[in-house]
């Protein structure tokens, strides 16, 4: 893993009402084999390029799925390419807690996604309720919310989920995220 020195800190707010502000942090969602394609000299959307915002949830039989969308506010275009990161935290600049969301189809293949100013792309967030799973093995915490760190970078937004709960334990992940796909791939 590599550090980071990135200072932003941007505050927004999302649909859902939760709050989203950028931290820096020393995890990075780069992974090996999910790094940008030949995008044509185009650069990789950086975090203080996005607002990352957060819809509302929509349950099913033991989980819930959130829209995570991001929005191109910076002055030129950019690609995103690959999957999120994302780990439930104890507050904006607070500990992790259980293991990282798993990458996970939930949204399509793998593809390049161009943002123009103003422009959304998205993925869905798929949340496990923790109480699935026996107290003993997954050891429930409540969490403050999600850092999540965009396709191959080190600065991470975080989103407040109030009454989230995840495993503790390091062998269970109650997360799971898609690669970034067009806005309208996701609902969005």
């Amino acid at each position: 893993m590599t550090t980071t020195t990135s200072t932003a800190t941007t505050t927004t707010n999302s649909p859902s009402g939760a709050s989203s502000t950028t931290v820096p942090s020393a995890t990075t969602s780069s992974r090996p084999g999910a790094s940008l394609p030949t995008n044509g000299g185009v650069e990789s959307c950086a975090t203080s390029a996005l607002r990352v915002t957060l819809g509302p949830g929509n349950g099913t039989a033991g989980s819930i799925y959130y829209s995570v969308v991001f929005t191109n506010i910076g002055k030129t275009r950019c690609v995103m390419y690959g999957y999120p990161g994302v780990s439930a935290v104890t507050g904006s600049a607070g500990t992790e807690v259980g293991p990282p969301a798993d990458e996970r189809a939930l949204t399509g293949s793998l593809r390049v996604v161009t943002l123009v100013p103003r422009r959304k792309a998205g993925t869905v967030l798929r949340v496990v309720d923790a109480l699935n799973y026996p107290k003993s093995l997954c050891r429930p915490t409540a969490v403050r919310g999600v850092r999540i760190y965009p396709p191959n970078e080190q600065a991470a937004v975080f989103i407040s989920l109030p009454h989230l709960q995840v495993c503790s334990a390091k062998n269970i992940s109650v997360l799971s995220i898609g690669p970034v796909v067009p806005a309208r791939y996701t609902g969005r």
